[in-house]
This record gives structure tokens, C-alpha cells and sequence, in this order.
């Protein structure tokens, strides 16, 4: 199997002015967050989308994107079925809810002491990267906070 490369790109404004669109878009695999509709096709943030990631609760996000996958992350540990079949039927683009892996490393999380309940979405993207795409490297564009 050929190790690829990941890029996860959020929507924070570090990126712009900066110019990396084509440096972003050059990376095998793009994986952008929630807020990607409103910085795509820029120089600064680029035009490339592999997957999508978003919290189920905010999954109506997925819509306007043109991906090839989108991942649902249940971030506070169940999510509502019939919101999440509502979207996935309109989509029409696979789409994964990773439940019991999220949990898993959710409760890690929490092990370690964390007095929040859950990973950010952000943090979610790089565990399903990860375990879905087994890159060589995976590079964060657009973390703010």
C-alpha cells in the first residue's frame, strides 16, 4: 500500500493572505472541516476536497461541499439517528459515523485528565485520517485555536 499524504484544513484565518491554496492542494488526500464552504476556491485555503468532517450534530455543513466522503463525528457520544438519515439520504455521497471508535478515544481523552467531554472536531479529523487514510504524514492548515 502506498503511504499517502493528509492534509487536514480548517477554516481559521491564519491562512489568509497567506497564499498556500496550491501547497494545500498538492497533498494526496484533503480533509476539511465544518466550516470549508466558506473558504473554498481561495488561494489562501485552495480548491481540493477529499472528505469532509463535521460533529453529527452540525452535519447540514456537508451540504454545498463537493467531496468524495464526508465523516459525521459524534462527539458527545450517540447522535440522533433521524437527523443523521435525513442528511445522509439527501447527500448522496457516502458518509461515515464512526461511533464507537470516537468513543474509544473520547474516553482516552477523558482518562488523561480532560475536563472537557471530547476531542474538537479538528482532533477527531486527524484520529478517522489516521485510521482511514494510514498516511505517511499528515499536515494541519488552519488550526486557530
Amino acid at each position: 500500500m502506498k503511504k499517502i499524504t493528509v492534509c487536514i484544513v480548517g477554516h481559521g484565518p491564519s491562512l489568509k493572505g497567506a497564499e498556500k491554496g496550491k501547497l494545500i492542494d498538492s497533498h494526496d488526500k484533503i480533509v476539511r472541516l465544518k466550516g470549508a464552504k466558506h473558504v473554498l476556491g481561495t488561494e489562501d485555503y485552495g480548491n481540493k476536497v477529499t472528505s469532509v468532517c463535521a460533529s453529527t450534530e452540525i452535519m447540514g455543513t456537508f451540504f454545498g461541499i463537493d467531496a468524495q466522503e464526508f465523516w459525521a463525528y459524534p462527539k458527545n457520544g450517540s447522535f440522533n439517528g433521524y437527523g443523521a438519515i435525513n442528511v445522509i439520504s439527501r447527500l448522496e455521497r457516502p458518509v461515515m459515523i464512526p461511533l464507537y471508535f470516537c468513543n474509544e478515544w473520547n474516553q482516552r481523552f477523558r482518562d488523561l485528565g480532560s475536563k472537557h467531554p471530547n476531542v474538537s472536531t479538528g482532533t477527531a479529523a486527524i484520529l478517522i485520517a489516521i485510521k482511514r487514510r494510514v498516511p505517511k504524514r499528515i499536515h494541519l492548515a488552519g488550526f486557530d485555536t
